[in-house]
């Protein structure tokens, strides 16, 4: 490894459960690359870790995002690194103004359509400084990024810069699928407005032969358990909490379908996005009932690795058990999918771009 090159990785979420973030510190590390992730720590709990996890005393808002970016303006000007990976709009602010009077490359990787996403659905104030700061962060940064295309073509046309395009999958795997499975449906992600968790729990009363697994955490977590405690199925309900990967990839493998639900109709954000989720159930072998939005259309147009969610989810379930023929055919099409769909693959698309 060349130890004259040096990379950072900023988020606001925390690096220890940051898949995208941890999978560029892979490729570039394999670049020749010395690469540290800078986060929050948002989880408690001893991880063994070299990422750096800031203590933040407020976790939102926006004397939240004032002191990240101090840190990381802090960070930077102590020792600029060779390269600088911003991912969001709320790392790339800090970024690009230290890049003004420090040289390094910067890549800026947007995650999702950051002003699009549903918590600043009508603050008009708060949407038109979030879009200030990314447009004069794209400006100037060296490379940008996104996850999917019509992201990228949103972005392109919003600041003036072309937008790249490296999809959440997971890095290809070599394991066999578990073969048997009980009736699971296995979420992953964060427990939020508009991932339809509430839905998917709702369903279990029309269909009793199934269980849902939860894996995550959110703002919605504590009055989503608390609601599901009512509940007379509550014990077909498993909380499975922050999982390390090992741990949510033993979970995922046992269950039936995963869901990647969507409230797509309220956020460009969501209605554009493609989900590390989607692709992390297919990696696994399990087929996944998915929100039904031109972009998871467009993949299963692809292959037909699940179901979209444009009919009534308990109905769904039931077909899914009751007609065992097309169970076993997405089956099958999640073990070609998983083989094509990889984040090596992704990466060859920028390597060239990467100092």
């Amino acid at each position: 490894m060349n130890v004259d090159k040096t990379a950072l990785i900023l988020v606001s979420s925390d690096p220890i459960f940051d898949q995208r973030a941890q999978k560029v510190k892979e490729s570039l590390t394999q670049m020749g690359y010395s690469v540290q992730i800078c986060g929050v720590k948002r989880h408690l709990g001893a991880f063994e870790t070299g990422d750096l996890r800031w203590e933040m005393t407020v976790r939102s808002g926006p004397f939240f995002y004032l002191m990240l970016g101090i840190n990381i303006i802090q960070k930077l000007r102590k020792n600029p690194p060779t390269l600088v990976w911003a991912c969001d709009p709320d790392t790339l602010w800090a970024a690009s103004l230290v890049k003004r009077w420090k040289s390094f490359f910067l890549v800026y990787d947007s995650h999702e359509w950051f002003a699009e996403v549903p918590e600043l659905h009508g603050k008009r104030l708060k949407k038109w400084i979030w879009n200030q700061l990314e447009n004069r962060g794209a400006r100037t940064s060296d490379v940008c990024l996104t996850v999917s295309n019509p992201i990228a073509l949103a972005l392109s046309q919003k600041t003036g810069r072309t937008f790249q395009v490296v999809m959440n999958m997971p890095n290809a795997t070599s394991f066999e699928p578990q073969k048997e499975k009980q009736c699971i449906i296995m979420y992953q992600g964060a427990i939020n407005h508009g991932r339809r968790v509430r839905e998917l729990i709702a369903a279990l009363e029309h269909a009793p032969e199934w269980e849902v697994w939860i894996a995550g955490k959110g703002d919605e977590e504590e009055s989503m358990k608390s609601w599901s405690k009512t509940l007379h199925y509550q014990h077909r309900i498993k909380w499975l909490g922050m999982l390390s990967k090992s741990e949510l990839n033993h979970a995922t493998k046992q269950a039936k379908v995963g869901y990647n639900g969507l409230d797509w109709q309220e956020s460009k954000s969501y209605e554009f996005s493609l989900a590390n989720k989607f692709f992390d159930y297919v990696s696994m072998g399990v087929p996944v009932i998915t929100a039904a939005t031109p972009t998871y259309r467009e993949m299963m147009d692809q292959h037909r690795v699940g179901w979209l969610e444009n009919e009534n989810l308990p109905n769904l379930l039931k077909l899914i058990q009751e007609d065992k023929k097309a169970y076993e055919e997405r089956v099958d099409a999640c073990q070609i999918a998983r083989y094509i769909w990889t984040w090596e693959e992704q990466w060859k698309t920028i390597q060239a771009w990467i100092p």
